[in-house]
């Protein structure tokens, strides 16, 4: 097993990003599906920053983050998939994340849902 790697997102992680978040709760509770995800990620979100973990050559989490928010950028979406949950994975994405935006911003804006609990503690 390699170490994981986050890197910019490509087209060529779209399929796994979409099946990933698809696949995921809360999205999956909430009745999100790929079509969903698909109109999200086709072309690839324009003016935002676009970030993969990989792991073993399988996407393992996906993040976006919008530039010039408010006060700094904006974490939009952050996503891992299932089979990846509580290895480290979210928390190494988060941290390229916030390395970063740090080094252009001052701020990083994220908003978890109510309905995401597991995200919220």
């Amino acid at each position: 097993m390699t170490e994981p790697v986050v890197r910019t997102m490509t087209t060529e992680d779209r399929v796994a990003v979409i099946e990933l978040l698809a696949d995921s709760d809360p999205c999956k509770r909430l009745g999100y599906q790929a079509k969903d995800w698909d109109s999200y990620f086709t072309p690839l979100p324009q003016g935002r920053d676009g970030y993969v973990v990989d792991q073993n050559g399988r996407v393992a989490g996906v993040a976006v983050v919008r530039q010039k928010f408010l006060l700094g950028d904006y974490l939009e979406l952050l996503g891992v998939a299932d089979w990846a949950k509580r290895k480290g994975l979210g928390k190494r994405l988060l941290t390229h994340v916030e390395a970063v935006v740090f080094a252009r911003a001052k701020n990083l804006f994220a908003c978890v849902a109510d309905f995401n609990d597991q995200a919220r503690h």
